[in-house]
């Protein structure tokens, strides 16, 4: 090999490595929780009035890069499921290859730190099963999911969990139900990619609630943070009256994009403190008073509740300045050994 052909080879040797080493980490993350506290069902004239039977669902699912654990693995308890709690907990979804792991139990965010994860869990912790007077129904899920890489590559993970909710009840004489329960949903997303060439999250988090009966009853309430705007269906009934807090936020199924999208070091938060971008207005109260019950068997309440987090990103290998500098040496000398003289 020519000495001017060793001197480029050795130049772009060491740019590719010097490419190499100087490629920095990219990281997105998004992270979807949703917790339920007192949710009650009363009836303003219980008599006669009992609940016949119930059906309760939770399940979770993830999957890193293709591979995933089971995308749903449902725990099913009808008319038989514990008084403690936990009344009925989801097998832990953990993603083969995460970098960290979710415990049974544990519902904090592990949040964006240079990590490669994806995971979901879901539990109803206590429920109004055993009399209309029980202990208020409570639950909690979470969905979460950080993609790490160096150098080329394209990330893909997806996440969710779901709880189902479903109680049946005998009416024993005309009546009011009124539906009340408190919502703290937490959705946050970030990007931080110096090399980008795409990256994008999203996270969705969705309650809603379903009362039918005899008589076409038809029931549908799925609160969007404006009073009334939540009863998509009254029909059977006298009334549905719907009774919000002054923060109550949207728990429709709205997917929410990172904002600004595929720019470096984007955040966005929707209920979440993280990062300082939204405050967090923790529970928040939802009613629904549902007049003019008729009395009858047959009767249905069921609660749907859907956690949801996903993140992409591609990367690409760009030369660092001292990479560039690097090369520039080397083609400098290249060029010098051409302008100099042939010996005689």
């Amino acid at each position: 090999m020519s000495t001017k052909k060793t001197v480029l080879a050795t130049a772009v040797a060491g740019a590719l490595v010097a490419g190499v080493a100087g490629q920095a980490q990219a990281s997105v993350y998004a992270g979807s929780r949703i917790e339920i506290q007192n949710l009650s069902v009363a009836f303003n004239n219980p008599i006669g009035t009992s609940i016949t039977g119930y059906n309760f669902t939770v399940s979770a699912g993830a999957n890193l890069r293709g591979s995933g654990a089971p995308t749903t693995n449902p725990q099913t308890c009808t008319d038989n499921c514990p008084a403690g709690p936990p009344v009925l907990r989801a097998d832990v979804a953990n993603a083969p290859g995460s970098t960290v792991s979710r415990s049974p139990g544990a519902y904090n965010f592990f949040g964006p730190g240079a990590e490669d994860y994806a995971n979901a869990a879901s539990e109803i912790t206590s429920s109004q099963i055993s009399s209309l007077g029980a202990v208020p129904t409570s639950l909690v899920q979470i969905s979460e999911a950080e993609l790490q890489t160096d150098g080329s590559g394209t990330g893909n993970t997806q996440v969710s969990s779901g709880t189902t909710f479903n109680i049946a009840f005998a009416v024993g004489t005309s009546t009011d139900l009124i539906i009340s329960l408190q919502v703290d949903p937490d959705q946050y997303m970030e990007s931080d990619d110096p090399n980008l060439l795409t990256a994008s999250a999203q996270t969705r988090g969705e309650v809603g609630i379903s009362f039918t009966g005899p008589g076409g009853v038809n029931i549908i309430w799925q609160p969007n943070g404006t009073v009334g705007g939540g009863v998509t269906s009254c029909t059977g009934v006298t009334s549905c009256t719907e009774v919000l807090s002054a923060n109550a936020e949207d728990l429709t199924n709205v997917t929410r994009n990172l904002a600004p999208a595929n720019t470096n070091g984007a955040e966005t938060a929707f209920s979440d403190n993280r990062g300082g971008v939204s405050p967090d207005n923790g529970f928040q109260t939802y009613t629904l008073t549902i007049a003019g019950i008729n009395a009858g068997i047959g009767y249905s309440l069921g609660l749907n509740s859907t956690t949801f987090a996903e993140a992409n990103l591609t990367t690409e290998t760009v030369p660092a300045p001292a990479t560039l500098v690097l090369l520039a040496t080397g083609l400098f000398g290249l060029g010098a050994l051409k302008r100099k003289p042939r010996a005689a």
